[in-house]
């Protein structure tokens, strides 16, 4: 499982070109809003981070042919999607580790910053980032790659629109009200297993070609 991980984080960071346009883009966008960073930017920078990453091991992945992989080793096709459900989180984690660091380069600049990477930060960004996941990872295992990539890419247009730039106090209200905090974690688990299942079932009988 961890060599697929690792797989998957060596294809990801294959492309130069790719890999320094995502890893560009917290600081571009620091740059465009001048270093006046709120908690919304800072959650947009962790949400377009972790999913850039994701998208770019899928974007390679029939580069890397997993049919040859599935039949030369003793991997079963559930172990591929596991390990793509395991790598949401890796991503997850350097996205927080590479924005939290241009955080600190921007302070140690001298710029003064309003906000900064809390758990309250991770209790908005995360399940965000795993619903996103969950409705991207069957369109990949079972239909094509590159048009989920597409998917994944207008739906990170749409919710960093509606929610995290409009909507963002309501939406961090939400998800972080007491309240609603075991709710929320059910409803993320629920759609998380729910998708595995199905990313499972659609993989086992899509044929690799």
């Amino acid at each position: 499982m961890l060599n697929l991980i690792r797989k998957d984080l060596i294809m990801a960071l294959s492309n130069r070109f790719y890999i320094i346009s995502t890893l560009l883009f917290p600081l571009l966008l620091m740059f465009l809003v001048d270093f006046k960073l709120n908690e919304q930017i800072i959650a947009i920078m962790i949400y377009a981070m972790s999913s850039f990453l994701l998208n770019l091991s899928f974007y390679y992945e029939e580069k890397s042919k997993p049919q040859i992989l599935i039949q030369s080793l003793p991997i079963r096709k559930r172990e591929i999607v596991f390990s793509k459900y395991l790598m949401v989180f890796f991503c997850y984690l350097i996205g927080i580790i590479y924005v939290g660091l241009a955080l600190w380069l921007a302070k140690f600049l001298g710029y003064s910053l309003h906000a900064n990477i809390n758990i309250p930060m991770i209790k908005i960004t995360l399940p965000i980032v795993l619903i996103h996941q969950s409705i991207i990872l069957p369109l990949s295992f079972g239909i094509s790659d590159r048009l989920a990539n597409a998917i994944s890419t207008g739906l990170l247009v749409f919710v960093n629109n509606t929610y995290l730039t409009y909507n963002f106090e309501r939406t961090s209200r939400r998800l972080l009200n007491n309240s609603n905090r075991f709710s929320v974690a059910l409803i993320v688990i629920l759609i998380l297993v729910i998708s595995n299942i199905v990313s499972i079932v659609l993989y086992e009988n899509k044929e690799l070609t």
